[in-house]
């Protein structure tokens, strides 16, 4: 299948440049290839941008997230 450039970019949020910056961004496939293991090898290389991000879009992510859950359920159950 192929994918015109064009007419992605018009089908995409123009807010998806931002995000851009939380990993690199490949050109072709082997370049990918080659991106994907240096990020495995340098897992900490966009990891400040990462969490960023994650605090941006999630909120606070501390591993308890499921507890806020089940007492919002809970709460509002007991209503």
């Amino acid at each position: 299948m192929y994918l015109n450039p064009k007419k992605l970019l018009n089908r995409l949020d123009v807010g998806i440049d931002t995000y851009r910056t939380i990993g690199d961004n490949a050109q072709n496939y082997d370049e990918m290839l080659e991106m994907t293991k240096e990020n495995i090898a340098n897992k900490d290389k966009y990891k400040m941008q990462r969490e960023t991000f994650t605090k941006a879009i999630c909120g606070n992510v501390d591993g308890k997230s499921s507890q806020r859950i089940v007492a919002v359920v809970k709460d509002d159950y007991e209503k």
